[in-house]
């Protein structure tokens, strides 16, 4: 075992990653809660169990990459696919992520000029640019702190 693998993980960065991770997969839409209710109040009593299958999926999946990630050594974050699904099937799943972020920067690329259209009337298209020129900005200079700030704001 090389000194690097034999660090001990801080506290902090770990409820740091876990309340970015919360946050991210929460997103803007089931902040106000008005998603949830919509989507599992049309269960009726059902919802509870869907919350809780939700809930073990979501555990399970994220633990499962963790653990696999840390015990195969990934030199490349795709080929986490390719471990679950074989070559051909994974690399379809690594395209598919790829087009998949895309896609939803550009649906929070539209939901977020909406929004500064609602509140302050600026332009659709001109809102669309401000949003995409702040997270250029903010992948331009590291995605680190975006999720140090996010973890931190999220309560865990």
């Amino acid at each position: 075992m090389n000194k690097q693998n034999s660090k001990k993980a801080d506290g902090k960065v770990i409820f740091s990653i876990i309340g970015a991770t919360i946050a991210f997969g929460i997103g803007s839409g089931f902040a106000t809660g008005q998603e949830i209710m919509q989507y599992y109040a049309s269960y009726g009593w059902w919802c509870f169990g869907t919350a809780l299958v939700f809930m073990i999926i979501t555990i399970y999946t994220i633990f499962s990459y963790s653990a696999a990630g840390h015990y195969q050594k990934f030199e490349k974050n795709y080929l986490i696919f390719d471990y679950y699904c074989g070559p051909v099937i994974g690399r379809f799943f690594d395209y598919f992520a790829a087009f998949f972020c895309y896609m939803s920067f550009a649906v929070m690329l539209a939901g977020s000029s909406a929004l500064l259209h609602e509140q302050w009337g600026v332009p659709d298209y001109i809102g669309g640019i401000i949003i995409a020129v702040l997270a250029g900005t903010a992948v331009i200079f590291g995605l680190n702190g975006v999720v140090n700030v996010i973890g931190k704001l999220v309560p865990s």
